[in-house]
């Protein structure tokens, strides 16, 4: 067997057709060969059982008869992990990963023993000049974004540190997953990843991105615009409501509120205004439910609000630019 974290692979598919047996075409020539694949089947037509057989991949099918969004399908996945499985990595059916994206992810579980998230460097499907992610951000007003999308590919690349790593590609050691409850369902889709990341942030822990470990990936390929608006600006204030810490949350609430306007302006012009107001008002339907989550989310805290403070970003220019320029080192603690 070889040497290092056994991981499972979790895929959740929904209408993923035209991408998913290129998905596990790419894992059936990872360099890397302890890990297993979880196909959580969302529904949608056709079934990617029949891609599964066509890739002849060693992959173990979930089908729960009802699309369960993105979070509560990969949960789902994760609980049927193998028993030894250390490390979950999130994988979207369009993200093709390179031969050595395990392989690559495996060395760096052993350069940083003690962080428990990692982040694939995503590449824009079909080159290999531009850049689709390099991890998550979150502003300290509350709204995050991909960083360095559409960039181009530094000649020079480096791991660094990022909020929390972009799920299209993620590693989470399985302990501290289970620990801090998965994937919240209550997101359904879009902003679950940096959701986990604040949370396992708040219980002391670091993302590294990692330069080496890449992957392909479409973006965007099932998500309907209007869709991706609701749930993207309805969760924003989740995310926020549920994680900020108290002596940050208070001083930051206006700019957020601040800051929800302006994006609700920037959707309109985008002709999905009506979406993003709907997903404002959907989240006040949510507020019982957020604050009960928050309680505990709060109390589990273990890193301080300095360290909180320093992870979140506060320039304005990051987010206008989508930049991944201002990544700092890894922490030493990693």
């Amino acid at each position: 067997m070889t040497d290092g974290p056994e991981i499972c692979v979790v895929i959740v598919t929904y209408n993923s057709d035209p991408t998913i047996a290129r998905c596990l075409a790419a894992l059936g020539g990872q360099t890397y060969r302890n890990f297993s694949v979880v196909l959580v089947e969302n529904g949608g037509t056709p079934s990617a059982g029949a891609a599964l057989a066509l890739a002849g991949a060693p992959a173990q099918l979930i089908e729960p008869g009802a699309n369960l969004g993105f979070a509560a399908g990969n949960n789902r996945g994760v609980a049927h992990a193998p028993a030894g499985a250390t490390w979950i990595a999130a994988l979207n059916p369009d993200a093709f990963a390179a031969p050595d994206w395990l392989e690559r992810f495996v060395e760096a579980t052993r350069r940083y023993p003690q962080c428990g998230m990692f982040g694939s460097l995503q590449m824009q499907d079909g080159s290999n000049s531009r850049v689709d992610g390099r991890g998550d951000r979150y502003h300290a007003f509350g709204f995050a974004w991909r960083a360095g999308r559409k960039d181009p590919l530094p000649p020079k690349l480096a791991d660094t540190e990022t909020f929390s790593p972009c799920a299209a590609a993620a590693f989470y050691r399985r302990d501290l997953f289970e620990a801090v409850g998965g994937f919240d369902e209550a997101l359904f889709n879009h902003m679950e990843d940096v959701d986990i990341g604040f949370r396992l942030r708040l219980a002391g822990q670091h993302c590294i991105q990692l330069a080496a470990a890449r992957v392909s990936h479409v973006g965007g390929a099932s998500s309907p615009s209007a869709f991706a608006t609701f749930h993207g600006m309805r969760n924003t204030v989740l995310v926020f409501g549920k994680n900020m810490p108290a002596a940050l949350l208070g001083p930051l609430l206006p700019f957020h509120l601040a800051a929800l306007g302006l994006l609700c302006l920037h959707h309109a012009i985008k002709g999905n205004g009506l979406a993003a107001v709907r997903g404002v008002g959907a989240s006040l339907g949510k507020l019982g439910a957020m604050r009960a989550a928050r309680r505990g989310v709060q109390k589990r805290r273990k890193a301080s609000v300095r360290t909180i403070a320093r992870a979140l970003t506060w320039s304005w220019i990051a987010p206008l630019r989508m930049t991944a320029s201002d990544s700092p080192p890894p922490v030493s603690a990693c």
